[in-house]
């Protein structure tokens, strides 16, 4: 009885273990929801249900007075509150464990990525720690594993919805869940583990070849097991990257279906009160020092407004709560240059200045808008003082600014139509401009910049950056403020057909007593154009002449690669030889629709992939339910099974066995359809089912269960030698064996 203990005890092991390792494929998939942080925190909670259930089973099994599974719980529940006691506190002071309740709620509020600390990283090490519990419990103490495969399975799903919007889950992470979940299929201990293994029967014959009752691990199938997750998870990238399709479908999001997000500090439009900042008394708004960059070379944004109105310019950023990890911002074809700030504030404001498009900052709990990592401070939250932010500033070469493509213009830009008198002058423009984009957006800055024009000092600026202010820039005044000059240049660049917004913020300043230290004031902010360019990302342009007293914007400077690469452009088009046109470079406008040869491939590839997981998934149900047939309970189940396993391969065949039929008469017409050799076999064991449920010299023992699966295995044996290939392959896709369930009796052999 000792060895049947300990043989139990080796299968509940293997099957908690095997549990555990399932759950643990999910994590993959969750670690995007927080930038890849809280590994540690995750994987503890997947060891510790183990642990415990492995305890559970070595040691609390010997002491009958304890409730396995009420310790298993109770413990499993102290421990994953002593995680969420030591996980770090949230960026405003509250605990894990005290936040946890609020923990989900901000997961879908926030914005990705999830500061990896808090109630929201608490909230998913409780969800997987129940996950693996469940999953461990089911595996110890059920009896059917598949039911052991629904908590991680459901936990892969809440991160698919949680994680969107944020970074990609591995292509591999689905791919990985099916293959634990294959190996721990294979290696589950047969259903009767509880049972130990019965004596044997004075005076039962002994069967050569016949192994004892009882359960056994299956390490042996765990290896096999491994090998195939190994395989499926190296061919998981190369496979998963060239399905058609493969990551063009948006994912689910769910915060779409949560209510508004919060707002941020100032409910005033800057772009609306930039005269009367820039024109009122001056005032000192911070003092920055960098690595990385010079402070005076960079833009310092405060926000954007990307839709224009025809009156008016608005913005359809969405702000969300972030972490101090901001989303990551798409994927540019040139370098990134990593700059770091440390910004003090000397007037509180409620949008934060960074430079470009801000990856980390150091204060958490902002408020961000996901398009373009603005940073703004959440109503009733005190304005920081300082704070250290970190951006990725573009820094493309002459070669490609000089080969640079407009982006793809979106449908939805939001905007209304533009004014006869700017599409005019656009098309004047284009009309002196080589086919490529720099051509063309060099000429709107010679124009705009030129002698004909004038910045309009600091005091009583015109106001407004509509299509009347434009137009009167444009054809009337030549003068005007650097909020219409930035305007009227987004629009010219708009009637070309490329993408464009205003900013506002900061750009010049004025260098301190200490090394390397900028001041900004109210005479430093203004506004320019970005235009979007293919590779490049959103690109400043110069877009006002420069006057007295104010600086010129950082990219008109011949030594940066923008400035010299418009004034080598500048020269060009001065020249009348425009820009001579390379294949790839001219100026994209709107897509056109796509060519239908795609889409027959992909309908004809997906069609392919549909008809092969179809037959797969018949022979793996064949599969399955020959497995379930060979591992019934007890021997006599085990028996059925191989007579069901005979019938099905008849059914198959086209023999058609009507369940009135007895043993003999299934043998009769076996062997007028197929032959006198696949008699043989389906007699003996038609013999073996009689005497085991007829005859008392035959008990139902392991033994007589093995010896008909050895007759079931020889009749296969024999089709395969006397049916032409032809007929088996078909058999092997049929459906017969289904149909002949639906309708069968009680087991009738004689």
């Amino acid at each position: 009885m000792t060895e049947a203990v300990r043989v139990i005890a080796g299968a509940r092991a293997t099957a908690a273990v095997m549990a555990a390792a399932v759950v643990a494929a999910v994590i993959p998939s969750v670690l995007p929801i927080f930038g890849g942080g809280g590994a540690g925190w995750m994987a503890a909670a997947v060891v510790i249900p183990v642990l415990i259930g492995l305890l559970s089973v070595g040691v609390v099994a010997r002491l009958p007075a304890i409730d396995r599974v009420s310790f298993r719980l109770a413990t499993e529940a102290a421990a994953v509150l002593v995680i969420l006691a030591f996980l770090p506190a949230s960026p405003h002071g509250q605990s894990a464990l005290g936040g946890l309740a609020n923990g989900a709620a901000q997961l879908v509020t926030s914005v990705l990525p999830a500061p990896a600390s808090g109630s929201e990283l608490g909230f998913v090490v409780v969800a997987i720690a129940v996950a693996a519990a469940a999953a461990v419990e089911l595996a110890v103490g059920g009896r059917r594993p598949l039911l052991s495969l629904l908590p991680p399975a459901l936990l892969y799903l809440a991160a698919l919805l949680l994680g969107a919007g944020g970074r990609p889950a591995p292509k591999w992470g689905a791919l990985a869940l099916m293959a634990t979940a294959g190996v721990f299929l294979l290696a589950s201990s047969p259903r009767q583990r509880d049972r130990p293994a019965s004596p044997p029967t004075p005076g039962a014959p002994t069967i050569a070849g016949a192994r004892p009752d009882g359960p056994r691990p299956a390490y042996g199938r765990l290896v096999a097991g491994g090998l195939v997750l190994v395989a499926v998870v190296a061919l998981a990238v190369p496979v998963g990257a060239v399905l058609p399709g493969a990551g063009k479908q948006m994912p689910y999001n769910l915060r779409a279906a949560i209510s508004a997000p919060p707002q941020p500090l100032d409910q005033v439009s800057l772009l609306a009160a930039y005269a009367s900042i820039y024109d009122g008394p001056v005032r000192q708004m911070f003092t920055v020092s960098t690595q990385g960059a010079d402070p005076a070379s960079l833009y310092w944004r405060l926000d954007i407004y990307d839709q224009f109105q025809g009156t008016q310019w608005t913005s359809s950023a969405v702000f969300q709560r972030a972490g101090v990890q901001l989303p990551a911002g798409p994927r540019l074809a040139v370098t990134t240059t990593p700059v770091t700030a440390e910004v003090t504030l000397l007037t509180p404001t409620g949008y934060l200045p960074a430079p470009a498009r801000p990856v980390a900052v150091s204060v958490g709990g902002l408020d961000v808008s996901e398009s373009d990592d603005l940073l703004a401070v959440p109503a009733g939250t005190a304005v920081p003082p300082r704070y250290v932010v970190r951006a990725d500033v573009a820094t493309p070469d002459r070669s490609q600014l000089l080969a640079g493509r407009a982006a793809t213009v979106p449908s939805d830009q939001g905007s209304a139509s533009l004014p006869p008198g700017v599409t005019s002058i656009a098309a004047a423009l284009i009309a002196r401009a080589g086919p490529d984009a720099l051509s063309r957006l060099a000429n709107i800055t010679s124009y705009l910049t030129g002698p004909g024009f004038a910045l309009h000092p600091p005091g009583d600026s015109p106001i407004g950056s509509g299509s009347y202010q434009v137009v009167q820039l444009l054809d009337v005044t030549h003068v005007g403020s650097s909020e219409q000059f930035a305007a009227a240049f987004a629009l010219l660049a708009r009637a070309m057909g490329f993408q464009t917004r205003l900013a506002v913020g900061y750009v010049g300043g004025h260098r301190g007593p200490a090394n390397g230290q900028v001041t900004y004031t109210t005479r430093d902010l203004t506004v320019w154009p970005e235009v979007d360019l293919e590779g490049i990302g959103w690109l400043a342009f110069p877009a006002d002449p420069s006057s007295a007293g104010r600086p010129a914007a950082p990219s008109a400077a011949l030594s940066s690669p923008l400035g010299q690469a418009l004034h080598q452009q500048q020269q060009i088009n001065a020249a009348g030889t425009g820009h001579s046109p390379t294949p790839g470079q001219g100026l994209v406008t709107r897509p056109g629709p796509r060519g239908g040869g795609v889409t027959v491939l992909m309908v004809a590839a997906w069609v392919v992939l549909l008809i092969g997981a179809g037959l797969v998934s018949v022979l793996g149900a064949k599969a399955l339910r020959k497995r379930r047939q060979r591992r019934q309970p007890s021997p006599v189940g085990r028996v059925n099974g191989a007579w069901d396993h005979v019938l099905d391969r008849l059914a198959e065949l086209g023999v058609g066995v009507p369940p009135s039929f007895t043993g003999p008469e299934v043998v009769g017409r076996a062997g007028a359809r197929l032959g006198s050799s696949c008699a043989s076999p389906i007699a003996a064991l038609a013999g073996l089912v009689d005497a085991t449920h007829y005859d008392r010299r035959y008990p139902p023992r392991t033994e007589v269960a093995a010896t008909a699966w050895a007759h079931a295995g020889e009749l296969d044996a024999v089709l395969r030698r006397s049916v032409s290939f032809r007929r088996r392959a078909g058999a092997s896709l049929s459906l017969a064996p289904w149909r002949r369930s639906r309708r069968r009796s009680p087991v009738r052999v004689g």
